[in-house]
């Protein structure tokens, strides 16, 4: 094989398994990177799960970025390629990853009406109230499913503080706490 990184780039543009497979096997750069800044992952996030999960498996950068900062995970999002976006985010994809206007994974997701990526994306720990560069946040670029979604997950979130906020103001009431700090700042060895 003349060329196996290159190979590599246009087995996996075509979504050629074992084209794939046996430019891997002739030495293809994993990580090396297109005009655009686009690494070979990046390809794979429009193509099947198995090239993608090929290349994992033999050392591809996961959150390596293009020019425009996005991640093989945005990629995913945007080509809406569920099996692939899964893949990613079980294997440790930054799902809070920024691009250079600020948009997160769960920005894309929004944008391109994804519900069942949004889902998998908070899931994996995406955080909704992250804003772009232009203020918005996931919710305010969501519409339909994912935007219902979206304000569920914003509502539960919300819940959550203000339980926590309770439950801490509760326990700074508790007639416990006065005697509780000195004996744990003395088993700790802390000076009060």
């Amino acid at each position: 094989m003349k060329d196996p990184t290159r190979s590599l780039f246009r087995a996996v543009k075509l979504g050629d398994l074992n084209a794939a497979c046996a430019a891997i096997a002739a030495g293809a750069d994993l990580n090396a990177k297109n005009s655009m800044g686009q690494g070979i992952l990046h390809y794979a996030a429009s193509q099947g799960k198995e090239i993608a999960e090929l290349l994992l498996d033999h050392g591809a950068e996961l959150n390596c970025r293009d020019f425009w900062g996005r991640t093989t995970l945005h990629l995913a999002i945007c080509e809406c390629n569920p099996a692939v976006e899964k893949l990613f985010v079980s294997r440790k994809a930054d799902v809070n990853a920024k691009d250079n206007d600020g948009n997160t994974p769960l920005h894309c997701a929004a944008i391109h009406d994804c519900v069942v990526s949004t889902g998998a994306l908070i899931g994996g720990g995406a955080f909704i109230g992250i804003r772009n560069n232009a203020g918005k946040l996931p919710l305010d670029l969501a519409s339909g499913e994912t935007r219902k979604l979206l304000k569920i997950e914003a509502e539960i979130s919300e819940f959550k503080d203000a339980w926590r906020k309770f439950s801490f103001q509760k326990s700074a009431r508790s007639a416990f706490l006065p005697k509780a700090v000195p004996l744990l700042a003395f088993t700790r060895g802390a000076n009060l």
